[in-house]
């Protein structure tokens, strides 16, 4: 198999280079100052930063007509999401770099966005709107010097639209799609704004997504005769934003207020379905920022933000057969979380040397219920509630300075002078204290060199931390053996955590060699050890063998919890291409290559933690002995992407896409795997989707794009018994004033 991906890759690879031998001269101007700020939290052209980053545009998201935030980023090097190929409306989760779900940083107008509510504090992309944004921009590689815990993986920062042209402005765009049988997808978004003469602006929207979904879980049963009560999973969605604002040369301040509402229809899990199992989630979030710049050198800004959600499930007795027989089941969840959080920084420019330093503080706190009752065997009703949960509080101190030109030639004096002047040295560091576990340094130092005017040689080392979820560190539930033995008295939750922490490194090398053609190319290695895993604990004097047969009818099972005994190793290599072919063809091409292990080693400060009792990894259903290894990492594939833009005339773009993924292992639940049963590993094969949209620009601001997913038709899964999207058609038309 992993020839079978050379083999693609060297292929990819060739058919790139072979496209880009017949580039002719005469070609449109590629736009070369595309400006990020995320990656150094100060304005600056990507070709003189050192990282790997990706700028997507407005122009960009209406001309490929994507219709979530998750479409757009999964067409990027080095990310693989699990969700967007699924039913609208799945949970989409991102993995950047082999990075765990829960190791990149999401941010909305520089404002971080995260759910505290759920077990590992990872948003859940698909609320997010793409319809009021302006820009994406993404970063790759560890960044936690800049912004903290979870900045593992890479930042992905949102910019949404301020509709600041002077006077009226209004958008309103409409989609109609299907992607299967008997489905459809709606959606509609309106933006008004007003921005005064005196530099006072507001501007408010509303989007709103209706889908009648497919079948969410993969049927299995093939006998006509066999009775069938499959669901069709719907999704609604409605979200809706006001912001105000004032800006001139010096001043720029905000405030931004936007609720999110969703109704989900859930799946017991993979294969298994469930007609009555439905989630609500809620959340509304309020930030603001304030900036000044007195002059050309200094300038400072502060942004706070608070976000509060709340998830509601309710899963009611099930229909299972045609006779009408129920599984006498009812369980209720709610799960509500708060994050509140506050930047402050300054920056100074000069010349040649650029300095930042900043300040930051972030509050978490978190409530569940759980409420079950059952009369499959029995009467059985109960109640959980973890209020007792405290909230925890990290604050932070960083400094970022940057080096370059005469300055360089002034500290390494010598016969190096036209090599210092194309040099440029960066560095910085993070102190980061949480109110439970210990602080945290992180630290960054990179060496960029120039090789042309516009072309950049770099390489980075840093490292990273992410801290444990509230969840993690204080859920309370405490197991009591039902043979009436003295507890272990371990929480699920355990307040021993040590944040994840990482160390990586980059090289990479990105040239604009003319106005139609520009590249980066970069390899990348990162270990990251002190993984927290879920585990399974069991009588440490009982033999494993025996667990769960005892003759006597012990209880041998003793709690579950949460501990660091995880080492994950990644390593990479990214290409990313696009040029012009000819006047009227531009061609956009990527490629990730993706590897990785995980290693599991118990320590004596796990028998601490665990009262020596033997522990099972719920994560492969192994027992941790003295080292126990996974051979590679789990919904981490390779991948590469192709996309050509033809523009007959001005007006017009046509896009037909190739996107190639690599089979991948994935996990399921094993009822064999132990005595309890744990995560077993299958391989999820690799699939090809092509695609092909149409964009038009009508004139008078009237926009139309109809796009074609899946093209071929073809079956296949992205998480182990779930379904995907068929072929699908989505029009949309916009109009802009």
């Amino acid at each position: 198999m992993r020839r079978k991906i050379f083999r693609s890759t060297i292929l990819f690879t060739l058919l790139t280079i072979t496209l880009l031998a017949q580039t002719t001269d005469s070609v449109r101007t590629l736009d070369l100052s595309e400006v990020n700020v995320v990656g150094a939290r100060v304005e600056k052209n990507n070709i003189e930063t050192p990282a790997s980053i990706t700028v997507i545009t407005s122009t960009q998201i209406m001309q490929a007509g994507y219709t979530s935030i998750a479409d757009a980023l999964s067409e990027t090097a080095g990310i693989y999401i699990t969700g967007t190929g699924q039913n609208p409306g799945a949970n989409e989760s991102i993995f950047m770099r082999g990075a765990n779900s829960n190791q990149t940083v999401i941010l909305i107008d520089g404002i971080r966005i995260s759910d505290a509510s759920t077990v590992n504090n990872t948003a859940d992309l698909s609320e997010l709107s793409i319809s009021n944004v302006d820009k994406i921009e993404i970063i790759r590689g560890s960044h936690s010097t800049l912004y903290g815990s979870g900045a593992v993986g890479g930042i992905v920062s949102i910019t949404t639209k301020n509709m600041n042209k002077k006077g009226l402005t209004a958008k309103a765009v409409l989609t109609g799609g299907t992607f299967q049988k008997e489905t459809f997808d709606a959606r509609a978004s309106a933006l008004l704004g007003y921005h005064f003469k005196q530099g006072m602006y507001a501007n408010a929207g509303i989007e709103k997504v209706a889908v009648a979904g497919a079948d969410a879980t993969m049927d299995t049963v093939t006998d006509p005769s066999k009775y069938k009560n499959r669901d069709k999973d719907n999704w609604d969605k409605l979200n809706y934003h006001a912001n105000a604002g004032y800006r001139n040369n010096k001043l720029n301040a905000d405030v931004n207020y936007s609720v999110t509402d969703m109704k989900t229809d859930l799946d017991k899990g993979a294969y298994v379905d469930d007609d009555n199992y439905k989630l609500k989630f809620n959340r509304n979030m309020i930030n603001g920022t304030i900036g000044w710049k007195p002059g050309e050198i200094v300038s400072t800004q502060l942004s706070a933000g608070y976000t509060d959600t709340r998830r509601h499930s309710v899963n009611d007795s099930s229909i299972e057969d045609q006779s009408g027989n129920y599984d006498h089941n009812y369980i209720e969840s709610t799960y509500s979380g708060k994050y509140a959080s506050a930047d402050w920084q300054l920056n100074a420019h000069f010349t040649n040397a650029d300095f930042l330093i900043g300040l930051s503080g972030v509050n978490e706190d978190m409530k569940q219920e759980d409420y079950y009752y059952s009369t499959a065997y029995g009467l059985y009703e109960s109640r959980t509630n973890l209020d007792s949960i405290s909230p925890v509080a990290t604050m932070s101190a960083y400094l970022h300075t940057e080096i370059r030109g005469t300055s360089m030639h002034q500290l390494i004096k010598g016969s190096f002078s036209e090599f210092t002047d194309r040099l440029t040295l960066s560095g910085g560091a993070r102190l980061s204290n949480h109110s439970l576990i210990k602080s945290q340094i992180a630290y960054d130092v990179s060496v960029s060199l120039k090789t042309g005017e516009n072309a950049l040689l770099y390489f980075t080392h840093s490292t990273g931390y992410n801290n444990p979820s509230l969840y993690q560190l204080y859920a309370p539930t405490t197991y009591t053996p039902l043979d009436g033995s003295a507890s272990t008295g371990l929480t699920l939750g355990n307040s021993e955590l040590k944040a994840e922490a990482s160390r990586s490194f980059e090289i990479g090398f990105k040239q604009n060699t003319s106005a139609k053609f520009q590249y980066a190319v970069s390899f990348f290695h990162s270990v990251t050890e002190d993984l927290i895993e879920y585990v399974f604990l069991w009588d440490k004097a009982i033999g494993i063998d025996t667990l769960g047969n005892d003759p006597w009818n012990r209880d041998d099972y003793r709690g579950d919890r949460y501990l660091n005994i995880g080492k994950q190793t990644t390593t990479g290599i990214e290409i990313d291409i696009r040029t012009y072919l000819s006047p009227k063809l531009l061609l956009e091409a990527n490629a990730s290559l993706v590897s990785g292990k995980i290693e599991y080693n118990s320590s004596g400060t796990i028998s601490s933690q665990t009262n020596g009792e033997n522990v099972q990894l719920y994560s492969t259903g192994a027992f941790l002995g003295s080292k126990t290894r996974t051979g590679s990492l789990v919904r981490r594939p390779s991948e590469a992407n192709l996309k050509l833009i033809y523009s007959p005339v001005t007006r017009l773009h046509i896009s037909p896409s190739l996107r190639f993924v690599t089979s991948r292992n994935d996990v399921y639940y094993e009822s064999s795997l132990g005595p309890y049963g744990a995560l077993a590993v299958n391989v999820v094969d690799a699939y090809t989707l092509a695609g092909l949209s149409f964009s038009w620009n009508a004139g008078r601001g009237f926009n139309l794009n109809i796009k074609g997913e899946n093209l071929l038709n073809e079956k296949y899964e992205e998480i182990h018994g779930f379904t995907t999207r068929r072929r699908s058609l989505y029009v949309t038309i916009s109009y802009s004033y």
